[in-house]
């Protein structure tokens, strides 16, 4: 991803304080799954307590690694929805193309495993 959108995310959500190994079609799909989990705290009026270790593709999927900062046992609720949220957006990384950010779909027909839009598809063949 770009130096500029990275810089992006960061402005906007402090906790991506990463770098991203991925494609910048996969910005939105970053940006709003940053914007889901601040939502969620918010709707607990807590600060977003999560730190992103690693953001990459992986299998032609995104991957989104982060920890807890505090241990508060009283959050499992919260801790589970986070877990959610980044399972959804990981698993919805398997229909959009992480250079072009275009729908796509899981192609193994390549000699690697890659999220791939049609027209892209089509350059690589």
């Amino acid at each position: 991803m770009t130096a500029a959108l990275e810089q992006e995310l960061r402005t906007a959500f402090p906790f991506m304080n990463t770098c991203c190994e991925c494609g910048d079609g996969w910005f939105q799909l970053l940006y709003d799954l940053c914007q889901e989990i601040t939502n969620r705290y918010e709707k607990d009026n807590k600060e977003v307590d999560i730190e992103v270790g690693q953001v990459k593709e992986e299998f032609g999927t995104l991957r989104f690694y982060y920890y807890h900062k505090d241990i508060d046992t009283d959050s499992e609720e919260l801790r589970k929805d986070i877990e959610q949220i980044v399972r959804k957006y990981e698993k919805n990384s398997n229909f959009v193309f992480e250079m072009c950010g275009k729908e796509g779909a899981i192609r193994t027909d390549i000699p690697w495993i890659k999220t791939l839009c049609n027209d892209c598809c089509k350059k690589f063949e």
